[in-house]
């Protein structure tokens, strides 16, 4: 029977790469220090204030809905979907985002005066772009109704989308205010 001791993750480290145990011992022990003694929060999960709050609710919340070939919801109906899910609402959200703000990402306007008030660093990361552009934006319709095809699997015509507004009632069950149809790609 093997001692309950040496299944620990950091027993383990210790005999099989010591530098990498001496690095996390380290680095623990110095975020403790900075944490402890001298107050500093040098990582976000020390920081409490960022999750003590709740979030308050909204008399509306807004959804947007992705319907296909004139009248087929996109879905995701299981739970275990909710990455794929991710990975159409967060795109979408942004795009629409970004139509809404004149065509402009307020990421590009962040990072446009953070590189002015640093310019000696931003010059070491030369051209990079950390939001899309216009070339991008213009590709994205085409981009998302390959991807509407690809994950259904079938010949997509047209997206449409549809901004919902709802609201929740007395009983909890939401209702719907408003719906807009926002873009038709083809």
């Amino acid at each position: 029977m093997r001692n309950g001791k040496s299944n620990l993750y950091l027993v383990r480290l210790y005999r099989q790469h010591k530098v990498l145990f001496l690095c996390v011992v380290v680095f623990c022990l110095l975020n403790l220090n900075a944490n402890f003694f001298f107050g500093g929060q040098q990582t976000p999960f020390y920081r409490y204030s960022m999750y003590d709050a709740p979030i308050p609710g909204k008399e509306t919340y807004t959804v947007l809905e992705t319907v296909y070939n004139a009248d087929t919801r996109l879905l995701f109906p299981h739970t275990w979907q909710q990455f794929t899910k991710y990975t159409f609402s967060y795109p979408l959200s942004r795009y629409m985002f970004i139509q809404d703000n004149h065509g402009r990402d307020p990421l590009a306007d962040y990072i446009d005066r953070w590189n002015a008030r640093h310019s000696s660093i931003a010059s070491l990361f030369g051209e990079m772009k950390f939001y899309p552009g216009e070339e991008e934006m213009s590709r994205f319709p085409s981009w998302y109704v390959n991807k509407v095809a690809h994950y259904t699997g079938e010949q997509t015509d047209s997206v449409r989308i549809l901004k919902v507004s709802v609201r929740f009632n007395q009983d909890g069950k939401p209702v719907k205010t408003d719906s807009q149809w926002l873009n038709t790609w083809r």
